[in-house]
């Protein structure tokens, strides 16, 4: 399918984060990247800012701007489970479609709204489980930002939404499970319930160490 006006002015919704813009439809979503001009303007909030900063910018961006082609580039090259990726299709230049699926954190809120402890509970042993499953294909989503860069599908299926913030290198794991990368996230600090954290931290203490990692990380693609 080409990437036209037409079919972008159809969406039924646009939203976005500092590397793309996301066009909602029915059931997908289309994911098209930014320009270096819109991640600067993403990253400022179109805020005036010091000269000083100005002059950083443009390396941040780009930096951002690559994460998101490596990351396309990561999933190609170690053919994850398209499933767990939300079945994506690749169209040129780093646009894709995606399912359309909602954000982890959106339904931790409602569990936690309705006073729904289980429910919560259990969704976040599924996605401690969901990132188990990534490890075992060789990558990792680098930010523990799951509840937005995660969504469920409505069978209940946990999807990784964002690839922009993914790794296939092994080498710096160690660091960042010794130190609870986790718990240092804005997932966790900022975005999920304020009451769940300790469950979260519990279950993620167990399953996220070096032990269970070097058991599910395929030595097939070594430290890449």
């Amino acid at each position: 399918m080409r990437l036209t006006e037409a079919l972008l002015r159809s969406a039924q919704a646009t939203t976005g984060d500092w590397q793309a813009h996301v066009y909602l439809y029915e059931q997908r979503v289309l994911k098209v990247p930014k320009s270096l001009e819109e991640i600067e303007l993403a990253i400022t909030g179109g805020a005036d800012v010091s000269e000083a900063r100005k002059k950083e910018l443009p390396a941040q961006a780009r930096s951002i701007r690559d994460a998101y082609f490596d990351g396309i580039r990561t999933v190609k090259r170690l053919r994850v489970p398209p499933e767990l990726l939300g079945n994506p299709e690749f169209l040129e230049d780093g646009v894709y479609w995606q399912d359309r699926v909602t954000p982890v954190g959106d339904l931790l809120r409602d569990h936690a709204s309705r006073g729904e402890a289980d429910s919560a509970t259990r969704l976040l042993q599924r996605y401690v489980d969901f990132n188990l499953s990534l490890w075992s294909h060789g990558v990792y989503e680098v930010t523990y930002n799951f509840t937005c860069n995660v969504g469920a599908d409505p069978a209940g299926s946990l999807i990784l939404l964002d690839f922009g913030e993914l790794s296939g290198d092994r080498s710096w794991i160690g660091t960042e499970l010794r130190t609870r990368r986790w718990e240092r996230s804005w997932s966790y600090k900022r975005d999920m319930p304020v009451g769940l954290r300790s469950v979260y931290a519990a279950l993620a203490d167990r399953a996220f160490t070096r032990e269970r990692f070097d058991q599910v990380w395929p030595t097939a693609t070594g430290d890449r």
